[in-house]
């Protein structure tokens, strides 16, 4: 059965445990995209007689707009979690995921792991704003550039200090995705750690 709603796609996770959102041949994980649209191959676009791109295919609008609701609803933890690409953790498996840091689940813990300058501003101005934020609010609050600050917040993903939130269409033209502390967000599956 091909997974509709986003109510589905939280549970198609529950099942799966992790799941990248795209498919990728490097990683042996199913992904959100096989789950909606049934086959492998990610056929994007819809696009006219001369090839413009007209707009996403159904499947595509599905899985782009769920990689944000599903955050945003604490029905998923996305980002770049688990590899190189966007992952999905199933909420069960937060607190087991998280475990492996070593740290204790804190929203400031960040402070115990190996962070470079930048990143370690990043996390600060995250933990200081005292909601989720935008990658653009985070150069203007630590006073970088898009390309370091990009760098940091992807490496804070990896290390388990970041994590996607949602999305914020205020900011002019594109939405921005909103990115939070890990431990702030998934703070009541992190009250008890396993070993």
């Amino acid at each position: 059965m091909r997974v509709r709603t986003v109510e589905q796609a939280a549970a198609w996770l529950e099942d799966v445990g992790l799941a990248l959102l795209y498919p990728n041949a490097d990683y042996v994980l199913p992904s959100l995209w096989e789950a909606v649209a049934g086959r492998v191959p990610v056929d994007w676009a819809i696009r006219d007689e001369e090839g413009k791109f007209v707009s996403f295919t159904p499947e595509m609008e599905r899985v782009w707009s769920w990689k944000d609701a599903l955050p945003a609803g604490r029905l998923a933890c996305v980002g770049l979690h688990l590899a190189r690409t966007s992952a999905l953790v199933a909420p069960a498996l937060v607190a087991p995921l998280y475990a492996l840091t070593g740290r204790d689940g804190a929203p400031a813990d960040f402070r115990a792991a190996e962070l470079g300058d930048v990143e370690l501003a990043v996390a600060e101005a995250a933990l200081d704003a005292g909601r989720p934020v935008t990658r653009r609010e985070l150069r203007l609050l630590i006073g970088s550039d898009k390309r370091t600050t990009d760098r940091a917040v992807n490496a804070l993903q990896r290390k388990l200090v970041l994590t996607n939130a949602g999305r914020d269409s205020t900011e002019s033209g594109w939405s921005s995705t909103l990115h939070d502390l890990f431990a702030r967000r998934w703070r009541a599956k992190l009250r008890r750690l396993p070993a």
